[in-house]
Formats: C-alpha cells, sequence, structure tokens
C-alpha cells in the first residue's frame, strides 16, 4: 500500500510522481495446467515445493519441468489453495484425486541442479558460451533428454566414461570433448542454475589408464611426448586416439606383444620406441595420472633377444664393470629399443637362471655361451630425473615466427605448429607470465590480445625473453614482486601496431573473451 500526498497537483504530475514510488518487480513467468482426476506421478521436493521429478507416464509430461515451482492449486469449485509446504501439497493432491477439474499453477523456475547421463551417439544438446557461461541453448526435438534438462542450464562439470572429469571449461570445449567421446556409453553431465554458484575450472585424470596402442609412429597415432618421464602434452584432433586418451597423463610403460617392456623413459624415448615400433600391432600402454601416482625413479627396459646370436650379431655394443650399453648400430633389430648409456642389470633367460651385474666382458662371453638357449632377455635400467614436465621455462625470443597460438586470460599456449621453435622447450598448457624488454620495461598480468600487442610493438626488439609457467604448481608473478628498476606496463590496445610482425602470435577470440 501507499498514499498518495493530499495536494493539488495535474494528472500528469501524479503520473510523473508514480513512476518514483511503485517498485519495479520481475517474475519468472508462469504457467497454469489443468490436472486430471487420478495420479499425477509427479515427484516435490523442497519447501516451497518445486518440481524434482516427472514420471513418464505423468499426466504432465511435456507440459511442466523440473525445476518448476508450486504457486496455487485450484480445485473444481473454486477454492485456492496457496503457501504449501511439500507434505501438504502431496497431502492435498492425494484427498482431491477425483477432483477432475483441478488446476495447479507453476512458476516457471529453472533447478538449482540436474545431472544427466549421456548415451552413445547423438544427445541433441547445444552448448553456446553466453555471459562467460556454457549455457544449453537448444534441445533437438527428438533428443532422448528433451524430458530431463532445461534450455538456460549451465553444463557445469562433466564426469568422462573413463573417469576424466572437467570442471569450468568453455562451450566450444565442452562440445569438442562431448564430440571426440560420442562412442562413451555413459557421460555424466552436471547441469546447475546459472544463478548457483559454479565450479571454478578444474580437471582430473584417472588414477591409471591402459590402452591398446594402434600401429603406426607417434606422429601418426597423434601423441606428442615431452619430460622427463614422457608426458602426454597434446593428442592430435581426429588420431584413433582422440577421446579415449587425454593430455597430461603420464606414458609410465609400453608392453610389446614380443615381450620387450619399456618404463619410466623420457619423452624423446618413448616417442623413438613408439616410432621404432611402429609397424607392430598389439602393443600396449599404460597411462597414470602423475598427481595421483609415486613415479618410478629408474628407467628400466625389457629387452627380449633372440635365441642364436651374440651382443656383435645384434648390433650391441658394452662397456665398463657394469655393462652398459656403449652403441646400437643403425641395421640392430634392437635400434630405438635400448639407448646408449643403459645399464644391464640382469641377463638370463627363461628356466629362471638369471646374472645379476656383469661387467662387458663377462656379458658378451655368457650371451655368446647361451646361444641357443630360449627365452633370453636383458634388464636395462637408466636414473630419471625426478620432474616430469618443466614447470618454469624462460625463452630468449628470437625474430621470427612463433608458431604457436595463445589464448584466453592469462594467455594460454594452446597450439605449436611443426616447425615452431618453441617446440619441446614449452609444453601445451603452459602461460605466458611475464614478457621483457631490453629496455628493462616488463609486461605482466596480461590476457592474449594484450600479450599479442606487446610482441607487435616491440617486434625489433632482438634479446626479448618469454617466462612461460605451469600455473597449477606457479603463481602468476604480481606486478608488486618485480625488480622496482623495471618499468611495468599493461599494454593498452589503442597502442600503434604498424610495425612488422617478427615474432607473431595467433590470437583467436572466442566469447569467452573480452
Amino acid at each position: 500500500k501507499f498514499t498518495i500526498p493530499c495536494v493539488s497537483t495535474s494528472y500528469q504530475a501524479f503520473q510523473k510522481n508514480l513512476i518514483f514510488i511503485l517498485p519495479v518487480i520481475t517474475m519468472a513467468p508462469c504457467i497454469k495446467v489443468p490436472i486430471p482426476a487420478g495420479q499425477l506421478r509427479v515427484a516435490f521436493k523442497n519447501n516451497p515445493p518445486l518440481i524434482s521429478g516427472i514420471a513418464g507416464d505423468s499426466p504432465l509430461v511435456g507440459r511442466v519441468k523440473i525445476g518448476y515451482l508450486f504457486k496455487q492449486l485450484i480445485l473444481g469449485n473454486g477454492a485456492k489453495m496457496e503457501g504449501l509446504d511439500t507434505n501438504e501439497l502431496v497431502s492435498a493432491l492425494n484427498e482431491h484425486s477425483d477432483d477432475p477439474n483441478r488446476m495447479i499453477k507453476f512458476e516457471m523456475c529453472l533447478p538449482t541442479e540436474s545431472v544427466v547421463v549421456l548415451q552413445a551417439g547423438a544427445h541433441g544438446l547445444h552448448v553456446e558460451e553466453k555471459n562467460g557461461k556454457p549455457i544449453l541453448t537448444r534441445i533437438d526435438y527428438d533428443s532422448p533428454l528433451r524430458k530431463e534438462l532445461r534450455v538456460g542450464m549451465v553444463v557445469d562439470t562433466i564426469v568422462f566414461e573413463d573417469g576424466y572429469k572437467i570442471s569450468g571449461f568453455s562451450a566450444k570445449e565442452i562440445e569438442g570433448l562431448l564430440d571426440a567421446s560420442d562412442d562413451n556409453a555413459k557421460r555424466t553431465i552436471i547441469f546447475r542454475n546459472p544463478d548457483s554458484e559454479l565450479s571454478s575450472r578444474s580437471s582430473s585424470l584417472p588414477l591409471f589408464q591402459r590402452i591398446d596402442l594402434p600401429a603406426g609412429t607417434a606422429n601418426e597415432i597423434g601423441l606428442r611426448l615431452t619430460g622427463e618421464v614422457a608426458k602426454i602434452t597434446s593428442i592430435t584432433a581426429g588420431s584413433p586416439l582422440d577421446g579415449s586418451v587425454r593430455a597430461g597423463f603420464v606414458l609410465e610403460t609400453m608392453k610389446h606383444p614380443e615381450g620387450h617392456e619399456f618404463r619410466a623413459l623420457s619423452g624423446k624415448e618413448m616417442t623413438r620406441c613408439i616410432n621404432s615400433t611402429s609397424a607392430v600391432e598389439g602393443r600396449i600402454a599404460i597411462l597414470k595420472d602423475p598427481k595421483q601416482n609415486k613415479l618410478p625413479s629408474m628407467t628400466t627396459t625389457k629387452l627380449m633377444i633372440a635365441s642364436e646370436g651374440t651382443l656383435d650379431d645384434f648390433g650391441i655394443s658394452v662397456e665398463g664393470d657394469i655393462a652398459t650399453i656403449a652403441n646400437v648400430t643403425n641395421v640392430s633389430p634392437y635400434n630405438g629399443l635400448i639407448n646408449r648409456g643403459f645399464r644391464v642389470k640382469f641377463f638370463g633367460w627363461a628356466d629362471g637362471t638369471e646374472f645379476e651385474e656383469l661387467t662387458a666382458n663377462e656379458l658378451t662371453e655368457v650371451i655368446r655361451d647361451s646361444s641357443g638357449v630360449e627365452g633370453r632377455y636383458m634388464l636395462l635400467e637408466n636414473e630419471t630425473a625426478e620432474e616430469i614436465a618443466p614447470t618454469i621455462v624462460n625463452i630468449e625470443l628470437q625474430p621470427g615466427q612463433l608458431g604457436a597460438v595463445f589464448k584466453g586470460v592469462p594467455p594460454v599456449l594452446t597450439r605449436l605448429s611443426p616447425d615452431s621453435p618453441l617446440n619441446g622447450l614449452v609444453e601445451i598448457g603452459m602461460v605466458v607470465d611475464v614478457l621483457k624488454l631490453s629496455t628493462g620495461k616488463v609486461y605482466s598480468d596480461m590476457d592474449t590480445l594484450e600479450f599479442s600487442n606487446a610482441l607487435k610493438m616491440s617486434s625489433d626488439d632482438p634479446l626479448r625473453e618469454i617466462r612461460f609457467i605451469n600455473l597449477d604448481e606457479v603463481e602468476l608473478t604480481k606486478p608488486s614482486a618485480l625488480p622496482e628498476k623495471s618499468e611495468v606496463e599493461q599494454p593498452d590496445e589503442t597502442e600503434s601496431v604498424e610495425k612488422p610482425l617478427l615474432a607473431s602470435v595467433v590470437y583467436q577470440p572466442d566469447e569467452t573473451e573480452s
């Protein structure tokens, strides 16, 4: 209620006053539907009641949705029941279940959360980036999830069939991951109300995974490995491993169908091993999440050797008080499977006979004397570094093309061309922390556009340096933490960019970026 002051005013002035007196109220739209006699087959929860489930044979299927909020029950005699809690509403519906002229009114609210399981094949869900959130904008008419979901909900979390879990990803990333996993029979998606608290960006891998490695080189199967222990940094879109293998895994062990076994090799060594066995069907890879597993501190290779032949026949030479691989010839059948510097810890054969830490001469003699014995093998080892991937990388930037794609805030390295000078030095997923110029000027706290502009403005500077970091392990450098003599600057988008682009960055904006 409000009171109009008792003063002499014109009607126009009265209208003007109303603008300031009447509150502006926005409400969700409402729907009123008739309900026949009998059971509704609708579940309610909370107070005030909201719809939490709708049976397939409910008379309200297609007319109401999960999340709708109860407002009013209107009986056939015109009586109206409002302000009911869940128990009271259910009791009233049951008490008047024989009334064929009832109506029920709902406010068309979105539910707080909806959880669905996607089966293999087409799902008919369309997700777009709206206001920085991956919003469900359309559901195909023939989608099996049409009755379970509401347009307007946010894709908050997805758990894939292999246990891979993501939260807070963009619409573009979500669409790509769903397309790549369309043969998964069980993908759980958690949708949330856009006004509720959403999960921050994160991802977690399964504890471990065993996969069949298809024939082909690392490049042919779309696998890129780096680090002291082979870490998967990217999987090429469309490769036979796309959707089943995740970047971030460590390829801890590869097993060869002939019995060879390669464990804890570096990215370069494991790549060479995969390439050397590219024609082999039946290879098996054991993948582990480095955050949840203690990785081996020793590289080991079990090499099955032919029953007939000597080390000379195999193109292998050894040296040292503990036999150590000195060379493997290019024509050796084991070229690419073992590397210079590997120590021969054990040599033995199938019946259990085993020699430990033989000298080079002793090993050469034992292998010669055991020619003709089935099941011979060598177990080789080599110490590995503790780190599996770089945490901080400082790059002195030379003139020329970077061959790199960056995206987001801060700039995240998302792709490298085959000839990029960053290959082997910077991993996909690392972010740009600081750009230093020869003048002492330092750029920090940048988004992708600012970083791109800063590079263009300094294209003739031969002494630039970029600091890349792994954001999961290292915090971004704050301007206050930089040396006082540095001139900290966040570049302005209005700065001139007429200079030729020498160290180019490909900038691909999406709807999540300003």
